[in-house]
Protein backbone atom coordinates (compact mmCIF):
# COMPACT_ATOMS: atom_id res chain seq x y z
CA UNK A 1 0.00 0.00 0.00
CA UNK A 2 1.17 3.67 -0.70
CA UNK A 3 1.35 6.86 1.00
CA UNK A 4 1.05 8.56 -2.27
CA UNK A 5 -1.73 8.65 -4.91
CA UNK A 6 -1.72 10.13 -8.16
CA UNK A 7 -5.03 10.70 -10.22
CA UNK A 8 -5.24 12.03 -14.11
CA UNK A 9 -9.18 11.83 -14.21
CA UNK A 10 -10.23 14.58 -11.64
CA UNK A 11 -10.12 11.95 -9.44
CA UNK A 12 -11.97 8.96 -10.30
CA UNK A 13 -8.94 6.59 -10.03
CA UNK A 14 -5.87 6.91 -8.02
CA UNK A 15 -2.82 5.15 -8.24
CA UNK A 16 -0.07 4.40 -5.66
CA UNK A 17 3.02 6.20 -6.93
CA UNK A 18 5.03 5.18 -3.63
CA UNK A 19 4.33 1.94 -2.88
CA UNK A 20 7.12 0.60 -0.21
CA UNK A 21 8.82 -1.34 -2.87
CA UNK A 22 9.58 1.61 -4.62
CA UNK A 23 12.09 2.56 -2.00
CA UNK A 24 9.49 4.74 -0.05
CA UNK A 25 9.61 3.23 3.23
CA UNK A 26 6.29 2.45 5.40
CA UNK A 27 6.40 5.92 7.24
CA UNK A 28 3.38 9.11 7.05
CA UNK A 29 3.67 11.57 4.41
CA UNK A 30 3.24 15.07 5.51
CA UNK A 31 3.77 17.11 2.18
CA UNK A 32 4.45 16.59 -1.47
CA UNK A 33 5.36 19.29 -3.80
CA UNK A 34 5.80 19.17 -7.65
CA UNK A 35 9.69 20.38 -8.62
CA UNK A 36 8.47 23.92 -10.50
CA UNK A 37 12.02 23.30 -12.30
CA UNK A 38 10.85 20.17 -13.82
CA UNK A 39 8.57 20.27 -16.94
CA UNK A 40 8.33 16.81 -16.97
CA UNK A 41 6.17 16.73 -13.50
CA UNK A 42 8.61 13.85 -12.98
CA UNK A 43 10.20 15.06 -10.28
CA UNK A 44 8.74 15.26 -7.29
CA UNK A 45 9.38 15.76 -3.53
CA UNK A 46 7.39 14.14 -0.26
CA UNK A 47 8.49 15.37 2.73
CA UNK A 48 7.71 12.76 5.65
CA UNK A 49 8.41 11.49 9.16
CA UNK A 50 11.86 10.85 8.78
CA UNK A 51 12.93 13.65 6.01
CA UNK A 52 13.00 13.98 2.62
CA UNK A 53 12.24 11.72 0.06
CA UNK A 54 12.74 12.39 -3.88
CA UNK A 55 11.69 10.86 -7.45
CA UNK A 56 13.46 11.57 -10.30
CA UNK A 57 10.86 9.57 -12.37
CA UNK A 58 7.31 10.01 -11.56
CA UNK A 59 7.30 7.69 -8.31
CA UNK A 60 8.96 4.45 -10.18
CA UNK A 61 11.54 4.97 -7.52
CA UNK A 62 12.14 7.57 -4.14
CA UNK A 63 15.35 8.15 -2.39
CA UNK A 64 15.95 9.80 0.93
CA UNK A 65 17.51 13.33 0.02
CA UNK A 66 20.02 15.90 1.72
CA UNK A 67 23.15 15.79 2.50
CA UNK A 68 23.33 15.59 6.36
CA UNK A 69 19.62 16.34 6.57
CA UNK A 70 18.75 14.96 9.86
CA UNK A 71 15.83 12.18 10.08
CA UNK A 72 13.21 14.50 11.81
CA UNK A 73 9.71 14.93 10.71
CA UNK A 74 9.12 17.44 7.86
CA UNK A 75 5.96 19.72 8.15
CA UNK A 76 6.54 21.85 5.27
CA UNK A 77 8.08 22.37 2.17
CA UNK A 78 8.41 25.75 -0.32
CA UNK A 79 10.03 26.13 -3.82
CA UNK A 80 11.67 29.13 -5.22
CA UNK A 81 9.57 29.81 -8.60
CA UNK A 82 12.37 28.69 -10.54
CA UNK A 83 13.09 25.33 -8.64
CA UNK A 84 16.63 26.49 -7.68
CA UNK A 85 16.12 26.33 -3.84
CA UNK A 86 13.61 24.40 -1.56
CA UNK A 87 13.04 25.51 1.82
CA UNK A 88 11.92 22.53 4.46
CA UNK A 89 10.39 22.96 7.41
CA UNK A 90 11.23 20.81 10.28
CA UNK A 91 9.55 20.03 13.79
CA UNK A 92 12.26 20.60 16.29
CA UNK A 93 14.99 20.96 13.42
CA UNK A 94 14.33 24.13 12.25
CA UNK A 95 14.38 25.48 8.20
CA UNK A 96 16.55 24.07 5.89
CA UNK A 97 17.41 25.13 2.48
CA UNK A 98 18.44 22.39 -0.43
CA UNK A 99 19.63 23.19 -3.60
CA UNK A 100 17.92 20.41 -5.83
CA UNK A 101 20.02 21.33 -8.89
CA UNK A 102 23.56 20.41 -7.90
CA UNK A 103 22.72 17.01 -8.77
CA UNK A 104 25.20 15.88 -11.24
CA UNK A 105 23.59 16.65 -14.94
CA UNK A 106 22.24 13.76 -16.74
CA UNK A 107 21.57 15.66 -20.13
CA UNK A 108 22.87 19.29 -21.38
CA UNK A 109 21.03 22.22 -19.49
CA UNK A 110 19.03 24.63 -21.46
CA UNK A 111 21.06 27.33 -20.14
CA UNK A 112 17.64 29.18 -18.63
CA UNK A 113 18.67 29.34 -14.85
CA UNK A 114 15.45 31.26 -13.81
CA UNK A 115 12.87 29.03 -16.65
CA UNK A 116 11.48 32.44 -18.40
CA UNK A 117 11.85 30.69 -21.48
CA UNK A 118 14.90 33.77 -22.74
CA UNK A 119 18.31 33.59 -21.85
CA UNK A 120 18.77 37.34 -20.32
CA UNK A 121 21.05 38.79 -17.94
CA UNK A 122 20.24 36.60 -14.95
CA UNK A 123 20.92 33.22 -16.23
CA UNK A 124 24.06 35.27 -17.70
CA UNK A 125 24.77 36.24 -13.92
CA UNK A 126 23.66 32.91 -12.13
CA UNK A 127 26.41 31.22 -14.21
CA UNK A 128 29.09 33.51 -14.16
CA UNK A 129 28.23 33.29 -10.60
CA UNK A 130 28.96 29.54 -10.50
CA UNK A 131 31.74 29.29 -13.04
CA UNK A 132 34.33 26.25 -11.91
CA UNK A 133 31.70 24.64 -9.52
CA UNK A 134 31.01 21.09 -10.25
CA UNK A 135 28.06 18.99 -8.97
CA UNK A 136 30.64 18.22 -5.66
CA UNK A 137 31.62 22.00 -4.77
CA UNK A 138 30.22 22.72 -1.21
CA UNK A 139 30.38 26.51 -1.57
CA UNK A 140 27.02 28.08 -2.33
CA UNK A 141 26.25 29.59 -4.90
CA UNK A 142 26.78 25.69 -5.61
CA UNK A 143 26.76 24.09 -8.99
CA UNK A 144 23.13 24.05 -10.91
CA UNK A 145 22.88 21.56 -14.12
CA UNK A 146 19.98 23.88 -15.49
CA UNK A 147 23.56 25.97 -16.46
CA UNK A 148 25.86 22.95 -17.67
CA UNK A 149 24.74 23.36 -21.87
CA UNK A 150 27.30 20.56 -22.39
CA UNK A 151 26.70 18.08 -19.47
CA UNK A 152 29.77 18.12 -18.18
CA UNK A 153 29.08 17.91 -14.70
CA UNK A 154 30.82 21.55 -14.58
CA UNK A 155 30.11 24.73 -15.43
CA UNK A 156 33.33 26.07 -17.12
CA UNK A 157 34.00 28.82 -20.24
CA UNK A 158 32.74 26.58 -22.86
CA UNK A 159 28.82 26.74 -20.94
CA UNK A 160 29.34 30.65 -20.33
CA UNK A 161 29.97 31.31 -24.06
CA UNK A 162 27.06 28.74 -24.95
CA UNK A 163 24.82 31.40 -22.91
CA UNK A 164 26.40 34.72 -24.53
CA UNK A 165 26.23 33.16 -27.98
CA UNK A 166 22.04 32.49 -27.04
CA UNK A 167 21.94 35.65 -24.98
CA UNK A 168 18.24 37.98 -26.10
CA UNK A 169 17.15 34.53 -27.48
CA UNK A 170 14.79 31.28 -26.17
CA UNK A 171 17.02 28.10 -24.97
Amino acid sequence: MGRIFKTTNSGTTWTSIAPVSSGMPNIPVSIVRFDPGDATDQTIWAGTDIGVYVTFNGGTSWERYGNGFPMVRVTDMSFARNGSLLRVATYGRGIWEIYPHQRAATAAGSGDWDLNGAIDFIDLAAAASRLGKTSASTAQPGYDYNLDTDASDSLDDADLTALLAKYGSTP
